[in-house]
């Protein structure tokens, strides 16, 4: 999901800042994923729960799993040396 994601912004077209994609590369580098439940709400309309899901371990909300071992996602971004994102836009 994390690759197909890239290859979608990776192309320039999508307003995302540089930084998401950074983000999304080094969970890749570091074996982590972000845990994403295999089935959505009722009426959840077919990728966008799971995405929020992506995305929003990168806030530090959720779970991810660092190379088989499942942490809450502030927990995990800390161990890779990374920060979660704010949802302030003037912040990073």
């Amino acid at each position: 999901m994390i690759v197909l994601k890239l290859l979608g912004l990776g192309r320039g077209h999508s307003g995302v800042r540089p930084l998401v994609i950074e983000a999304l590369e080094a969970l890749l580098e570091h074996d982590a994923m972000p845990v994403i439940p295999s089935q959505g709400s009722v009426g959840a309309s077919g990728d966008l729960a799971p995405l929020a899901h992506l995305i929003s371990a990168l806030m530090g909300k959720g779970k991810i799993d660092v190379r088989g071992e499942v942490l809450a996602s502030e927990a995990a971004l800390k161990k890779l040396g990374m920060q979660p994102f704010s949802s302030d836009r003037r912040k990073v």
